[in-house]
């Protein structure tokens, strides 16, 4: 099945469909995941250190990722969010966006590789846990890395191995 899901980079015709994604997602939660006057990836992508791609499946988007390339070959893994009918090991959606990702890493010779996360996202964490992530404090973070204020689990991947 996950031969039928293709890895893009973001165009911004894919907007509203990532839009209505979140929208869905968030039902799933109690909590609110976003911050108040949070960019759309559209408004990111315009910076260069900042790099979108989106999974595809037929015409359907299956979910999204993105790498923010920061100082000292760190970046941050930042909107890796999957929608619910396109998760699981079937699909391997989660997977192939984390490859694109990981593609982009070695190509700009990052050395380690951040993200911040919700208590409440639990699989999001093993997903992370099973791919080699390692769970670290904020105050490791490095000083360029901006967190979602609602982030309170964090994760580092050497990615020189």
């Amino acid at each position: 099945m996950s031969g039928s899901i293709r890895i893009l980079p973001y165009s911004s015709s894919q907007q509203a469909a990532i839009d209505r994604m979140m929208a869905e997602i968030q039902e799933e939660f109690s909590e609110v995941f976003t911050s108040p006057g949070a960019k759309s990836i559209r408004e990111l992508s315009r910076s260069p250190r900042e790099i979108f791609w989106t999974a595809i499946a037929g015409e359907e988007l299956a979910g999204t990722v993105g790498l923010v390339l920061l100082e000292n070959n760190h970046a941050a893994l930042k909107r890796m969010f999957v929608a619910k009918k396109f998760r699981g090991k079937e699909h391997r959606t989660a997977e192939l966006l984390l490859q694109a990702a990981m593609q982009c890493v070695h190509a700009h010779g990052i050395r380690t590789l951040y993200l911040g996360t919700m208590q409440q996202f639990a699989a999001a964490q093993k997903f992370y846990l099973k791919h080699g992530f390692r769970a670290i404090s904020r105050g490791e973070l490095p000083p360029d890395f901006l967190p979602n204020p609602v982030d309170v689990v964090f994760y580092a991947l050497d990615c020189r191995r």
